[in-house]
């Protein structure tokens, strides 16, 4: 039978916590101002609730994950939350850390996991450290549509994430965080993160985005020519006219990847050609980092990449059309300029 956790409040609190606190201490904190729902997710975590909470792009969830840590801390508590990420660049900056004790010594108050490493033999020793699971406040699944569409595919491991459930207090409250959890994948990641179904509340907000226009556009030409890409880089452009649009291409493999970055770059002359590249796991990081820069500063004009793209903070003006190629058809999202 799993230990009980110690709430994260005490007896007596030292605040009175409800919207008009919350909001006083985020903003004395972080300078920014809690919306109404992030309000709603710390007061739900601090009441030691499950949460499914859904919030488009870049309405604020990461901010969202703080606010409770941030609540103990006004309380004088030492705690510790786990944030489970897709970035595995991430998860294993925290692998030394683990191995050198100083997480389980409470030394961090926020710790960014990948979910290969929540599994592993260290973290293993790290949950049934007592000392370490009293402190534990509550855990994050940051992107939380992949614990079901990537633990299908090509991340196994997050199959059996939920496996912890079984190794820490019972009491320690989930929130998985996502911009889009339709009911077939919400009953997946419910079920695999064992999910309380007595404690847990939804929170969700539209996750529409009214400066996104869809468009589908049918393939009129072979797979393997990349003729249907074409139009990144307009009939007739020639240098000295303005730059293309900005654009990242999704990919369903690094082959794939690669072979249309090849294509495109027949459409410009030898000397610009690197301003179209790449991007996909098998790249060392320091690439990723220096081109993910050079993309934002403009100096790059596109990528084709895979899902290791994907999980980027990338801000939306940061591109003006995202296109994902898979089956027979394009699905392209357009950024108005």
């Amino acid at each position: 039978m799993s230990p009980q956790a110690p709430k994260p409040t005490t007896d007596k609190p030292k605040t009175t916590w409800n919207a008009q606190t919350i909001r006083a201490m985020v903003k004395r904190r972080t300078g920014k101002r809690a919306c109404w729902w992030q309000i709603k997710v710390a007061l739900a975590i601090w009441a030691g609730k499950d949460i499914v909470g859904v919030a488009a792009t870049g309405a604020g969830k990461t901010l969202s994950f703080w606010i409770p840590i941030l609540m103990a801390q006004e309380e004088g508590l030492h705690k510790t939350i786990i944030v489970v990420t897709p970035l595995n660049l991430l998860g294993k900056q925290n692998s030394s850390l683990l191995n050198d004790g100083d997480i389980a010594a409470g030394k961090y108050s926020v710790v960014t996991i990948s979910p290969e490493l929540l599994n592993d033999e260290p973290c293993k020793v790290l949950w049934n450290n007592a000392k370490f699971a009293s402190r534990l406040m509550y855990m994050v699944f940051d992107e939380g549509h992949c614990v079901s569409q990537w633990g299908q595919t090509f991340r196994n491991e997050y199959l059996h994430v939920g496996t912890i459930r079984y190794l820490l207090p019972n009491t320690i409250p989930f929130y998985v965080a996502s911009a889009t959890l339709p009911q077939s994948i919400l009953r997946d990641v419910s079920e695999i993160l064992r999910l309380r179904p007595s404690q847990l509340e939804h929170i969700i907000r539209s996750n529409d985005r009214p400066n996104i226009n869809l468009v589908i556009r049918p393939i009129e030409h072979a797979l393997e020519s990349y003729n249907d890409l074409a139009f990144l880089i307009p009939e007739g452009w020639k240098e000295g006219d303005p730059p293309p649009k900005k654009f990242a291409v999704f990919m369903d493999n690094t082959t794939h990847t690669e072979a249309a970055t090849k294509a495109i770059h027949k459409r410009l002359p030898p000397h610009l050609r690197n301003k179209i590249r790449w991007f996909h796991a098998t790249m060392t990081n320091q690439y990723r980092d220096e081109n993910l820069e050079a993309f934002r500063k403009g100096e790059i004009w596109g990528l084709f990449v895979t899902d290791a793209f994907g999980m980027v903070r990338l801000r939306l003006n940061s591109f003006q059309i995202l296109i994902n190629r898979y089956f027979l058809l394009y699905r392209a999202l357009t950024f108005p300029t």
